[in-house]
């Protein structure tokens, strides 16, 4: 689907950020979201730490990183799985198979490594 373009009377880069705000705008949802206080001030006081321009930058970010470590956690168990089943093969360190794991969810998720 081919989404319209947004100028607003702007060029060059700044037409090329609006159209990607607009965009996101357009395909993001909303969701609500209900946090204790404790977690909320402990979220506020990370999110400046480490330079968040706002809390939904925070969060998306903190789900992003959830859903890595439980891939990671899959691909783990699944490469113990496989350990077993090699018997007499070369066999992987748990720190080689943790390397492993880690490039395979790079590699998934278009993350170029040295």
């Amino acid at each position: 689907m081919s989404l319209p373009e947004f100028s607003g009377g702007f060029s060059g880069k700044q037409a090329k950020s609006l159209n990607t705000l607009y965009t996101l705008s357009i395909t993001m949802e909303s969701i609500s979201l209900k946090l204790d206080n404790e977690l909320l001030k402990a979220m506020d006081k990370n999110l400046k730490k480490n330079l968040y321009s706002t809390r939904t930058e925070f969060i998306r970010d903190a789900i992003r990183h959830k859903l890595t470590e439980q891939e990671k956690q899959e691909a783990l168990k699944k490469l113990a799985a496989l350990k077993g089943s090699l018997k007499g093969k070369a066999r992987m360190s748990s720190e080689e198979a943790g390397e492993f794991a880690f490039k395979k969810i790079a590699k998934k998720h278009g993350i170029k490594l040295e």
